[in-house]
């Protein structure tokens, strides 16, 4: 090969192990890094092979789902997706954060709220429903639970801004569970889009089931 191919096929091979290297970030940091590996150092004996990459060892999605499929065999069970993928990890900060508010909230302002801190708590119910289930599924279900869970929260965001905005002064527990003051917005609007960041961030592999 000349310089410049030389160099396209560098440039291929850093393209092909990032993508690669987000595909397996379900899996744990040392299988990861083993598969990775494997397949530099084949990529390396195959340099001068003119196919693309993913033809010579497969494309980086066929390779993770292949590694999930040999862990399964080895667990008997689909593992969930590694707490340290990116979008967990994000998941993780959102439940931390809604625990972290919840608690301010009803010490700090939670005499602003109908039924006291009691009331308080209620207002980040909803978002800790929301959080925690994705953070103990499959791999199998990930995508799924978290996109459905994500679409309930956006939906009882956009409901608790109806009834700040249209029926602020209704005397209906279900109302003052939504959303009492129009700041719980400003403060659990960001849950939400850390959430959607999760989704967007995902490895494709989670995505095809």
């Amino acid at each position: 090969m000349n310089t410049t191919s030389l160099d396209e096929r560098a440039d291929e091979k850093h393209t092909y192990l990032a993508q690669l290297r987000h595909e397996l970030s379900v899996l744990p940091p040392e299988s990861r890094d083993d598969i990775l590996r494997d397949v530099g150092d084949h990529l390396e004996d195959t340099r001068d092979d003119a196919r693309p990459m993913s033809e010579t060892v497969g494309t980086p999605r066929e390779i993770a789902l292949a590694a999930l499929e040999e862990r399964k065999i080895k667990v008997g069970r689909p593992v969930p997706p590694h707490h340290t993928m990116l979008s967990k990890r994000l998941q993780l900060v959102v439940a931390a954060l809604a625990v972290l508010a919840n608690v301010v909230f009803a010490v700090r302002i939670g005499g602003w709220f109908p039924f006291g801190y009691a009331g308080g708590l209620l207002q980040f119910v909803p978002v800790l429903l929301v959080a925690i289930p994705p953070l103990l599924v499959r791999w199998t279900r990930w995508w799924t639970v978290s996109l459905l869970c994500t679409i309930v929260y956006a939906a009882y965001l956009l409901a608790a801004l109806l009834c700040v905005t249209v029926y602020l002064a209704a005397p209906l527990l279900a109302i003052h569970f939504l959303a009492s003051w129009p700041i719980l917005l400003l403060t659990q609007g960001p849950l939400l889009a850390l959430l959607i960041i999760a989704l967007v961030r995902a490895p494709g592999i989670l995505r095809a089931r």
